[in-house]
C-alpha cells in the first residue's frame, strides 16, 4: 500500500464517522467498505448496512452530546494490506476526550474488509497483554532455547511474520528472530518493550512496542504498531508496522 493510498483511506474513514447526515454517511460507507465488511468494536457487526447503523449509534451516544469529532492522530502507517490509523476524539472546545487506533484490513483496491477499533488507554486486557509480553520476549530472551519455545508456543506451524524479515513456519521464524536478536538485542543492547494497552478484538490483537536502549531513562529509538492475526490462540500472521525508527 502506498503512503498516498493510506492517507486517502484514513481521511475517507474519518470523514464517514464525522458525517452528520445519515444519507451521506451511508454513501461514504458504500464507497470505502466492502459489501460484506466486518467491524469489531464494542460489538461485532457485518455488512455495510450494519456498519452504517453502528457509526450512527456511536455518533448519537458519544459525539452528539458533546459536539465531538474524530481527527487524525499522530501516525498513519501501513504494511501490505494492513493499515493502522491513529485517531483522537476531540470535543467542540478542542479537548482530547479519547485516543485510539483502527486496524483496517483492506482489499488490493483499497476498500476496508475488516475494521478493528481499539481504545488506547492506561488499561489493558490481561490475555492480550500476555500475548504482547510473550511476543516481545521472543526477541528479548537471551537464551536461544527459550526463544525457540516462545516461537513454537506463539505461532501456528505455518505462521507468517511480516516485519524486519519475512518468514513462514517455525524454522524460518526462529532463524529470523535469532538474526534480529543478535543484531539488535545482543549486539546493540536494545530491549523491546510492549506498552500496557494491548487489546483483542475478534481474531486480532493490537499493541504498540518501543525499542529502548539500556541506559536509564533512555528514549525509544524505534516504535511500531504490532498486529497479531490469530487462529484460535495462536498467531497465524503478524504485521510489524513501523511508526518511527527502523525494524
Amino acid at each position: 500500500m502506498t503512503m498516498a493510498l493510506a492517507q486517502d483511506i484514513a481521511e475517507e474513514y474519518l470523514a464517514a464517522y464525522n458525517q452528520p447526515d445519515p444519507a451521506r454517511r451511508a454513501y461514504a460507507v458504500a464507497g470505502l467498505w466492502t459489501e460484506d465488511a466486518r467491524q469489531f468494536g464494542d460489538t461485532t457487526v457485518e455488512g455495510r448496512a450494519a456498519i452504517v447503523s453502528a457509526i450512527g449509534a456511536l455518533r448519537k451516544e458519544s459525539f452528539g452530546p458533546s459536539g465531538a469529532t474524530l481527527r487524525l492522530g499522530p501516525e498513519i502507517c501501513s504494511r501490505d494490506e494492513v493499515l493502522v490509523i491513529r485517531w483522537e476524539v476531540v470535543a467542540g472546545g478542542g479537548e482530547i476526550l479519547e485516543t485510539g487506533a483502527t486496524v483496517a484490513v483492506t482489499t488490493p483496491g483499497g476498500r476496508i474488509k475488516d475494521e478493528y477499533i481499539f481504545i488506547l488507554s492506561d488499561s489493558f486486557e490481561e490475555r492480550a497483554q500476555d500475548f504482547a509480553q510473550r511476543y516481545v520476549s521472543a526477541w528479548n530472551d537471551l537464551d536461544a532455547g527459550r526463544r525457540d519455545e516462545l516461537v513454537r508456543g506463539l505461532w501456528t506451524p505455518e505462521g507468517v511474520h511480516l516485519g524486519g524479515f519475512v518468514g513462514t513456519g517455525h524454522a524460518e521464524l526462529i532463524e529470523g528472530i535469532d538474526r534480529s536478536h543478535n543484531r539488535l538485542v545482543a549486539g546493540s543492547g536494545l530491549r523491546f518493550r510492549a506498552r500496557r494497552h494491548a487489546t483483542r478484538k475478534g481474531d486480532t490483537v493490537f499493541f504498540i512496542w518501543d525499542a529502548v536502549p539500556p541506559a536509564p531513562d533512555a528514549t525509544a529509538v524505534a516504535t511500531a504498531a504490532q498486529v497479531l492475526r490469530l487462529d484460535g490462540d495462536l498467531v497465524c500472521k503478524d504485521f510489524t508496522i513501523m511508526m518511527s525508527g527502523t525494524d
